[in-house]
């Protein structure tokens, strides 16, 4: 999975264009990495040759930017068979 997220960001341009919004929470105060955030956007893009990819977006308390914050590759074969269980 980690090869699939490493290609998923060289295909960043399309992501960005693309990805649509799936939901919106609340930053969590516990991690660090969002402290700062006002909230995270989870968007969502289906790839050509690598498969679904979710894209994290923290928008900043400060001014209300959005910062990409993470780009993952989603292993949708092992996704649906968890689903099915």
């Amino acid at each position: 999975m980690t090869y699939l997220s490493t290609l998923a960001v060289l295909q960043l341009d399309a992501i960005l264009t693309n990805a649509v919004l799936v939901e919106t929470t609340p930053a969590n105060p516990k991690k660090k990495n969002q402290k700062g955030f006002k909230s995270m956007l989870r968007m969502s893009y289906s790839c050509p040759g690598i498969g679904l990819v979710k894209m994290m977006v923290g928008v900043k308390q400060s001014d209300k930017t959005k910062v990409q914050y993470c780009i993952t590759a989603i292993d949708t074969a092992k996704t649906i068979k968890q689903e099915a269980d």
